[in-house]
């Protein structure tokens, strides 16, 4: 019997369904307040609810629907068929016995776009149907049954066992036997990678994990079949959580074998990398000169398979959390996020170079056409240095420094071209790294640029080629090395000294080989003769010292000049010529000797303004060698005035 606030309750509902139904048709679309909510009898979905009740959210209806037919399905006194539809002004009950499963409202159909009679009996079938399924499967007779399946399943799961456990036993066995007959080495041009005990050992443990693999999976499916077969076990949906533990079981057991695997490989490659010492590892050479000692190499290949097997271990552990995250419906979003934290960097990367090879192409176009360019120029130049080429007013040994100029312009025009289309060119932080190490270069290369664009004018200038004996500041040698920095000047005694460009133009430049050949070098000295000797004597003597030395040319013939009238002497400068700067040292020393020789065998004494004229006995300063067989050593001559 229907209650006066039953009554009251339902004509609440019709009044605001049918309000809302006017307002809906003023609107011209039927939109349903929220997304439908399930009833649910047991695992199975019965129907969905999608309009509120009064207080009630579709959820809390769906709720409170499902609870009511699950308390009506535990009452055996109430069959299936005593659950029927009662309408009162267009309201549709379902009711068992006095208790009200739910209500079918005007508001329900208009949401639905049916009508609501239908949706009564449609709603009245699917839940006769779940209280008759649900008592049948809590009978005596089906409790029975079920409880026959489940001893079945685990008789024939523990003979399955017993049986399988016999049968790789044997194999096991059968496979250790094989370990001196039928399992050779594998070896890869005469170096043995696996041994027959290694491939035993392998064979073996694959058997096992087989094994390991067929009992996990007989237990799994004998779990899930005693699941699916009791109503209580089947409503907790603990199939995904057996399925997930017995993934985690299986898949930490071949991560176990597979890092063992990868540690005895890890072990037998350093075994084979320690046999090839001596033989495929050696030194490594450039031109002569060790680079890499065979133990440093060998150091370097160790870590560099530590490396390598470490990178391995960290991507295997790293796919193993992966799918153990994803196993468990709880874990899964950590499992995604970990996946994410892979392919975002990996897709990003990707993208980024399939944006790029436009690009690229670009860049490989461009620096394409500045190769060929600097090997057209390269060629133009390597020409004029061997003279194949000559343009009037541009000297050969231009050449090089002038190509090393226009290539390191094409070299910065080709970047300038490039810089455009390269990655990330136009990003803030790419310009702001520009502008850090131009910052950088301009106030830390100062003395560089400065020394180079010094090294550039002297190379138009031309003070000096390479050879040249030459004397900059007090530094004096031959030019060995003219580079854009520095010029390398060794001296008479073999010491190279580094001189700076810009310190070599700011300073004077003396060329002794400029005009050597033609008409030579002048070397002069300079000698003092007292005033008792004749000029035409010395003169002459002079001469003939310069004739008598090596190395002194002929023509021009040498020449004497007279330089200074001191108080007690005459100097006399000497000058002659040679073809042979690099070797003054030598010259000056030989013609000095010949000076020496050709004034003491013509009885001329070589004066300074030092020396005394006052000597013990006026005994000559000439050597005895050169002095007459018949000389006598003079006596004073004292002279008194009268």
């Amino acid at each position: 019997m229907i209650s006066f606030l039953q009554l009251v309750f339902a004509t609440g509902l019709l009044l605001s369904s049918t309000f809302s139904a006017v307002q809906n048709s003023d609107s011209g679309t039927v939109v349903p307040e929220l997304p439908g909510s399930p009833v649910i009898s047991g695992n199975d979905t019965l129907f969905l609810i999608y309009t509120n009740a009064g207080l009630l959210n579709p959820q809390q209806r769906a709720e409170a629907i499902s609870n009511r037919i699950k308390s009506t399905a535990l009452e055996t006194d109430v069959p299936p068929d005593s659950i029927i539809i009662n309408e009162y002004e267009g309201i549709f009950e379902i009711t068992a016995g006095e208790t009200i499963l739910m209500q079918v409202t005007p508001k329900d159909a208009f949401v639905t776009g049916t009508e609501a009679r239908f949706i009564a009996e449609h709603s009245l079938a699917k839940i006769r149907a779940a209280v008759a399924n649900r008592r049948t499967e809590y009978a005596s007779e089906t409790v029975l049954i079920n409880s026959l399946y489940t001893f079945g399943a685990l008789i024939l799961l523990t003979g399955f066992i017993w049986l399988l456990l016999r049968i790789f036993t044997l194999l096991i066995h059968k496979i250790e036997d094989w370990k001196t007959e039928k399992i050779r080495s594998v070896e890869y041009k005469g170096v043995e990678f696996f041994s027959p005990q290694n491939l035993n050992a392998l064979l073996a443990s694959a058997a096992r994990l087989l094994l390991i693999t067929i009992l996990a999976g007989s237990v799994y499916y004998t779990l899930v079949y005693i699941v699916t077969l009791w109503p209580a076990t089947r409503g907790l949906n603990l199939i995904p959580y057996i399925a997930g533990i017995f993934q985690f079981l299986l898949y930490s057991l071949f991560l176990f074998l597979i890092i063992r695997g990868l540690k005895v490989f890890r072990g037998a490659v350093q075994e084979k990398v320690q046999a090839m010492q001596g033989t495929i590892i050696r030194p490594v050479t450039l031109r002569g000169i060790q680079v890499i000692s065979e133990e440093r190499l060998m150091g370097m290949t160790h870590q560099a398979i530590t490396v390598l097997f470490l990178s391995l271990w960290v991507i295997i552990i790293y796919l193993y959390i992966t799918l153990i995250f994803g196993l468990f419906p709880f874990s899964r979003g950590w499992s995604s996020a970990l996946v994410s934290f892979i392919l975002s960097p990996v897709l990003s990367v990707w993208a980024s170079f399939t944006g790029f090879l436009p690009n690229l192409f670009y860049i490989i176009v461009i620096a394409g056409a500045y190769y060929y360019l600097n090997r057209f120029i390269g060629f133009l130049f390597h020409e004029i240095e061997k003279g194949t080429i000559n343009f009037s007013g541009f000297y050969n040994e231009w050449a090089k420094p002038t190509y090393k100029v226009v290539r390191f312009l094409i070299i910065v025009l080709a970047v300038i071209s490039i810089f455009p289309y390269l990655p990330g060119s136009d990003s803030p932080i790419f310009q702001g790294i520009s502008v850090f190490v131009g910052l950088l270069l301009s106030l830390g290369s100062t003395s560089a640029i400065s020394n180079i664009v010094a090294g550039v004018v002297l190379t138009y200038m031309r003070p000096f080629k390479l050879g040249d004996r030459v004397k900059i500041a007090d530094t004096m040698g031959d030019v060995v090395e003219k580079t854009l920095l520095v010029t390398r000047i060794r001296t008479t005694k073999n010491v190279d000294i580094t001189v700076p460009n810009s310190m070599v133009l700011g300073n004077h430049i003396i060329n002794f080989s400029t005009a050597s050949a033609d008409p030579g070098l002048i070397l002069h000295t300079t000698v003092t003769i007292g005033y008792d000797v004749p000029w035409q004597k010395v003169h002459q003597l002079l001469i003939d010292s310069a004739s008598s030395t090596d190395q002194i040319m002929k023509e021009p013939k040498p020449f004497v000049l007279q330089t200074a009238l001191n108080d007690f002497s005459v100097a006399y400068e000497l000058n002659a010529y040679t073809n042979n700067p690099n070797a003054m040292a030598r010259i000056y020393s030989a013609l000095h000797a010949s000076i020496q020789d050709k004034f003491n065998e013509a009885g001329v004494e070589i004066m300074s303004p030092i020396y005394n004229a006052v000597r013990d006995g006026n005994q000559s300063t000439i050597p005895e060698d050169y002095l007459p067989k018949d000389y006598k050593k003079p006596s004073f001559n004292i002279f008194k005035q009268s």
